[in-house]
């Protein structure tokens, strides 16, 4: 049996320690799970940080001298984690990709690189989600909606079908986007709103 892929989590804090739990949760495969080996973050205050034996090993600077095979970015401001992907893409990184086992995911859904589903949520047939996504514990995405590059879905957030949700987009816990509703770029949908129309430019939506 091949060993396990080796994975470094970028990001110390209570949203990296989730990543770690989805990654230690993976099922073992006949070509292994991917194992997490620790922690990187640039705040000095997180290095003695530790999360199921798991210790935070330096900073950003230190990811060359520290071995491993991939790494995956558990950072929920979304422009900070598209800074972090591109620069460790540059870099030549091999970004992951983790589903938490308690995770639904449709037929036919494509899912880009470095983007992190969470338990319990349900991603229905011919969803298209970008790079670099977070979608957090219990929530839905329809069918046949599109998510752009780092975009984040609060908890138990619904998503009906046909949407399209604009990069950079957040959408906050419990919140509602109705059928075929488009989002654009870099909106917020804030904690339990009803999304019942179009948005065609970056907003912060205050009601429905």
């Amino acid at each position: 049996m091949n060993n396990p892929p080796t994975i470094l989590i970028i990001g110390a804090d209570g949203y990296g320690q989730v990543v770690a739990d989805i990654l230690l949760a993976q099922p073992c495969r006949p070509a292994g799970k991917m194992r997490p080996v620790g922690f990187i973050d640039d705040n000095s205050n997180r290095h003695n940080n530790h999360f199921a034996k798991l210790p935070t090993l330096g900073t950003l600077r230190d990811l060359a001298l520290i071995p491993h095979d991939g790494v995956i970015v558990a950072v929920e401001h979304n422009q900070a984690r598209q800074q972090l992907i591109e620069r460790l893409l540059w870099q030549g990184e091999w970004l992951v990709t983790i589903i938490h086992p308690a995770a639904v995911i449709g037929t036919g859904v494509t899912v880009g690189a470095g983007t992190i589903i969470g338990p319990g949520a349900v991603v229905n047939t011919g969803v298209g989600i970008g790079r670099g996504v977070i979608i957090k514990a219990n929530s839905t995405i329809d069918h046949h909606t599109w998510l752009g590059d780092f975009v984040s879905v609060g908890p138990g957030a619904q998503l009906c079908a046909h949407g399209r949700i604009g990069p950079g987009t957040i959408i906050g816990a419990a919140a509602i986007v109705t059928p075929g509703r488009h989002i654009a770029a870099r909106s917020m949908v804030p904690p339990g709103c009803i999304v019942n129309h179009d948005v065609g430019m970056p907003a912060y939506l205050l009601a429905g």
